[in-house]
C-alpha cells in the first residue's frame, strides 16, 4: 500500500459522513468541513533486508464556524467509519481559533499494513 492508496482509503470511510472531506486544503464553500493528511509513514517489521509491514499516521482535522452545528457527532461518526475501514485511534484534541472563530477539533489515527 502507498500513501495515496491511504489517503484513497480515508476519503472512501469519509463519504457520507455529513461533511465533506479533502486532502490537506478544503477549497469548498461549506462552513463544516474535514480535511486530513498522512503525518509519517514507516516500516513497522523488516525480514531479509526489506520491509514486512508498514504504518501510517492520519491527522483528521474537523472544522466548524462559531454559530454552526456542533461538531461531537460528526466527529464521532468520522472516528467510527475509519475504525471501521481499519484504522486505529489515537488521540483527539479540541481547539477554538480565536481570530477566525473556528471550532477545530484533531483526531489522529495509526494504520498498518503487511506487505
Amino acid at each position: 500500500m502507498s500513501i495515496g492508496s491511504v489517503e484513497a482509503r480515508v476519503m472512501t470511510a469519509m463519504g457520507g459522513v455529513g461533511a465533506p472531506c479533502e486532502n490537506t486544503t478544503y477549497s469548498g464553500n461549506a462552513k463544516t468541513y474535514f480535511t486530513f493528511f498522512v503525518v509519517v509513514q514507516w516500516n513497522t517489521a523488516h525480514g531479509d533486508g526489506k520491509p514486512l509491514a508498514s504504518g501510517y499516521r492520519v491527522q483528521l482535522d474537523g472544522w466548524s464556524n462559531d454559530g454552526e452545528p456542533d461538531m461531537n457527532e460528526l466527529n464521532e461518526t468520522a472516528k467510527t467509519r475509519l475504525k471501521e475501514a481499519g484504522f486505529s485511534f489515537v488521540s483527539a484534541r479540541n481547539l477554538h481559533e480565536d481570530k477566525t472563530k473556528t471550532k477545530h477539533r484533531i483526531q489522529e489515527f495509526y494504520f498498518y499494513e503487511e506487505g
